[in-house]
């Protein structure tokens, strides 16, 4: 959380959670690769594209094509660093085009609910609920 700064101070706390596990190197967020990892799911492949791809951070907002149409309104808003974690997550209007593209899969939606509102549990508080990581 503390490469993100102050930048992102203004968000809910469900978006700073979800975005401080899903920064590498953390990538604790329920995706098949992690779940997997865990021994929370059979496979580490992505289910949405049905390939033989590994369902990582990476793949889910960069690379897979079933997200092809929302993923274009985060390159359009983002432009030349639309692919750059880094860059993306120091600029707090990056990070809310970025949440805008999470939240436009709906593929996290059953875990963290709608990541734009405010006053929900944390995604660290859903996964220690569901027994995939240990309670605080």
């Amino acid at each position: 959380m503390k490469a993100m700064g102050r930048q992102v101070e203004s968000l809910p706390m469900l978006q700073k959670s979800s975005l401080h596990q899903g920064c590498p190197p953390h990538e604790h967020i329920p995706l098949n690769k992690y779940l997997f990892d865990i021994k929370r799911a059979d496979t580490n492949k992505c289910m949405a594209c049905q390939r033989e791809t590994t369902e990582s951070v990476r793949h889910f907002l960069f690379e897979c094509p079933t997200y092809n149409h929302e993923r274009h309104r985060l390159n359009v808003q983002l432009g030349q660093n639309s692919r750059n974690l880094k860059t993306i997550f120091a600029n707090p209007k990056h990070v809310k085009e970025l949440l805008i593209y999470v939240g436009c899969t709906e593929w996290l939606k059953p875990v963290l609910g709608d990541v734009a509102k405010e006053k929900q549990p944390t995604m660290r508080q859903k996964l220690a609920d569901m027994g995939l990581i240990p309670k605080c």
